[in-house]
């Protein structure tokens, strides 16, 4: 299990507002975590803080403990080591991260060149089953190809090969269906299914994708997680007055208007409170300070409604 404990981030001077405010969770061993919520909110973040590829000049704190190790707290020769072999990221971006002057062979191959020693040809020839097990079709030829010659679902789904060719246990994605149409979305989503005993920590804004793949979902918003519970629980039954709203604008439930970007926290002050108070339609003034995360029907959620001994709060779509 992976164990992320008070993940903190500031970019910029004492005062700034958190990127990320002291986030906690934890990501159960083979399963699929997804962590939902609208650009801004700290998802990508909090995988970089994690995996240390942040800017130097991001104050970051907290723990992100795997199998006893911090990873956070690992020196950069031992995370050099760590990312590819024991925890493996895809970037965001359609598959326009991958090198354009490099074959696609080389380029998924690369991870067991670099970790486990292989030669060029042994790691492209691992390269070209790995490919293979994502049905892009005549990998063989495809492994000796540049990447502008594929396309965006396919150059997504050579990235997460890239991912798994060394076999590494843990996975991060990064908004892995940016950008892709519903045909493209589709064949990174059988991807992902194929990825059997994986541990997958995946950012997403897409809520349709989230509710094929996660075992569990994580809602953030403005730098805090807000919800987080099994996958089934939460789509069927929304706790979190953001959750019921971000649910209610998918089209199969309405296109209901959504609630909106996080508020500016221009003062202290505000930034004390719920950070969703000024768009909540149950805001009181006890939403004028930060609420913890409340244990709820086998979920935890941030929000006052669910405190011990408040009345029993509307829980529908």
């Amino acid at each position: 299990m992976l164990r992320i404990q008070d993940v903190t981030v500031r970019f910029g001077p004492p005062g700034t507002p958190n990127a990320i405010e002291n986030v906690s969770l934890d990501v159960p061993e083979g399963r699929r975590t997804m962590i939902i919520g609208e650009s801004g909110s700290g998802k990508s973040v909090l995988l970089m803080a994690i995996l240390q590829m942040l800017p130097a000049s991001a104050a970051v704190s907290g723990r992100a403990e795997l199998d006893g190790l911090d990873l956070m707290a690992a020196g950069k020769t031992e995370m050099r080591r760590l990312r590819g072999r024991v925890v493996s990221y895809i970037p965001q971006g359609s598959g326009n991260s991958m090198n354009p002057l490099l074959t696609v062979g080389f380029q998924v191959g690369e991870p067991l060149m670099i970790h486990r020693r292989f030669s060029r040809r042994a790691a492209v020839r691992r390269a070209c089953e790995a490919l293979r097990s994502f049905d892009l079709g005549n990998e063989e030829q495809l492994v000796r190809q540049y990447p502008h010659t594929l396309s965006g679902g396919m150059k997504q789904r050579a990235l997460i090969a890239m991912g798994v060719v060394n076999d590494a246990p843990v996975l991060f994605a990064d908004e892995p269906t940016k950008g892709l149409d519903r045909a493209r979305i589709s064949m990174v989503t059988d991807a992902f299914r194929r990825l059997e005993g994986k541990t997958l920590l995946c950012v997403t804004h897409d809520l349709n994708f989230a509710q094929e793949l996660a075992d569990q979902v994580v809602v953030m918003y403005a730098s805090e997680e807000i919800e987080c519970g099994g996958a089934a629980d939460f789509f069927a039954r929304p706790l979190h007055p953001y959750s019921q709203a971000i649910l209610r604008a998918l089209p199969k439930n309405g296109l209901h208007a959504s609630a909106g970007f996080a508020p500016p926290r221009e003062d202290e002050e505000a930034a004390r409170g719920c950070h969703y108070r000024m768009r909540c339609p149950y805001c009181t003034e006890k939403c004028g300070s930060r609420p913890p995360m409340f244990k709820a029907e086998g979920r935890k959620v941030r929000c006052w409604r669910y405190a011990p001994g408040s009345t029993e709060p509307e829980k529908t779509l």
